[in-house]
């Protein structure tokens, strides 16, 4: 999803409606990070732990999404591709590629991802809900999150500092996933 198509199109943020978004005058905690050269993010609170990416093992005959599994602190985890779960091609590791551990109902899982960005703070304003891009949008995406990809400069009125609203291309867009829908389907 390219940055200015997706500007072009989106029209700005309407209410919630998705448990996993921000809704009224709350604001939500998601975990950016890169696959491929798109920014995704999950709800902080469904990321347990992020870690470098332990040695592997693959497991045969498994669905081509699954990586294989890893032992963390003695707990066998499987360990999902993000760049096929996502429709890309296979994870090739790297320096920075890292394991997000992901809460799925009781269970946790393992997420390979090429690069994590940073925890962004989105209010429901800065939300773009699925339903609002169109039927073809995959299931566990349930929206576009708009976030300051810099800190906004601060204009001054007399002593009192304003905080000015990011211009539009100093939007970060974020395609929010739902970490149930990903992880299952």
């Amino acid at each position: 999803m390219s940055d200015s198509l997706t500007r072009a199109s989106m029209p700005p943020a309407k209410s919630g409606g998705h448990p996993l978004l921000p809704a009224g005058d709350t604001v939500t905690e998601f975990l950016a990070f890169c696959v491929g050269s798109e920014n995704y993010a999950l709800p902080l609170s469904a990321v347990r732990e992020i870690m470098a990416v332990p040695p592997i093992t693959e497991v045969p005959r498994a669905p081509p999404a699954v990586m294989g599994i890893v032992s963390v602190r003695g707990r066998v985890t499987t360990v999902l591709d993000a760049r096929r779960r996502l429709s890309m091609g296979p994870t090739k590791l790297s320096s920075v590629s890292r394991l997000l551990l992901v809460a799925c109902g009781q269970e946790t899982m393992g997420l390979v991802v090429d690069r994590i960005l940073q925890v962004f703070r989105l209010s429901e304003d800065q939300v773009e809900h699925s339903a609002k891009m169109g039927s073809d949008t995959a299931d566990h995406i349930v929206g576009v999150g708009r976030a300051a990809s810099r800190p906004s400069p601060l204009a001054t009125q007399g002593r009192r500092p304003l905080v000015q609203a990011p211009d539009e291309e100093d939007l970060l867009l974020l395609i929010l996933l739902d970490p149930d829908l990903l992880i299952r389907d």
